[in-house]
């Protein structure tokens, strides 16, 4: 099926025009798609996944891991209502494979541009730095070069697309190789700092509450235990006894526990906005939170 076919057969399905089902694609096209950097997954139900505009099941896109392109980004979203545990399985079977250099969780409302560096934005005082530092590059001292070449490699993945702008416009031989040197090592490095939220928490089953406590939750939550000062979760106003069953309108509990909590929130990066919902007292509540960076 054509790929534009696809689409339109994938957005009359989640408009409820009709029913979802798998398409037949060809071992080289799914290939050819699975090679795309960032790769971005869809998760849809009935074990279904949407990967550039094609409908397949979730087993086809895993058999195909091995052909993804080696340090390569990829993000995966999904549907609301979809499992966290289907997300978490499928991040934990990329990961396994050793290909991608990271796999994040791109939550569907706060999709703007997940490319890599430009997750965090760049800013002009970090252009104003680049330049500074690309300028002594051409320094006649050779410890100077030496150390403006370290200094940029450690301004992360923000400073990339002024490094590379630097790198296209000088015409001097040894600024060209200590930018290119720059470029490669941030390209070797996670492409999104790890999500931390500020939390310590463990799992909570509801086995047993009374349906007039616990709202619309359903099987578990992650229950907070402790909040920790300053962080992103302080600011967010959580707190220690807050049962937390959703985030960003996908149910959190599953049987495994506190070990596939950790799960989600190690496909989660520093600067990503989710909205938690919230049982305080046996009120619900939403939480939208920021995800921090560890000890910033």
């Amino acid at each position: 099926m054509h790929r534009r076919h696809c689409l339109l057969a994938l957005a009359a399905a989640i408009l409820g025009t009709a029913p979802l089902v798998a398409q037949e694609v060809s071992p080289l096209v799914l290939r050819r798609t699975v090679a795309e950097d960032p790769l971005r997954v869809h998760v849809l139900p009935e074990r279904l996944v949407e990967v550039g505009g094609y409908v397949l099941p979730e087993a086809a896109l895993l058999a195909e891991v091995a052909h993804l392109p080696a340090r390569g980004l990829v993000v995966i979203t999904s549907e609301q209502g979809v499992p966290w545990e289907r997300d978490t399985r499928l991040r934990e079977a990329f990961v396994e494979s050793g290909r991608p250099r990271d796999v994040v969780f791109s939550l569907p409302e706060t999709m703007a541009e997940v490319v890599g560096e430009r997750w965090i934005g760049p800013t002009e005082e970090l252009e104003r730095e680049v330049s500074a530092w690309v300028v002594t590059l051409g320094s006649g001292v050779w410890t100077e070069r030496e150390s403006a070449t370290r200094i940029l490699a450690n301004l992360g993945q923000p400073a990339l697309p002024y490094i590379r702008g630097a790198r296209s416009e000088t015409d001097d031989l040894e600024v060209e190789w200590r930018l290119d040197t720059v470029i490669r090592t941030l390209g070797e490095q996670m492409a999104l700092r790890q999500g931390f939220l500020g939390i310590a928490y463990h799992y909570k089953s509801l086995e047993g509450v009374p349906a007039e406590k616990r709202g619309r939750a359903e099987v578990g939550a992650i229950a907070i235990q402790q909040v920790i000062q300053g962080t992103e979760a302080q600011r967010a106003g959580l707190m220690a006894g807050d049962l937390v069953f959703e985030m960003n309108r996908k149910p959190v509990g599953n049987p495994y526990g506190t070990a596939r909590i950790t799960r989600i929130f190690e496909g989660l990066r520093k600067g990503q906005t989710v909205s938690l919902s919230v049982l305080r007292d046996g009120v619900e509540i939403t939480i939208p939170a920021t995800m921090g960076a560890w000890r910033e």
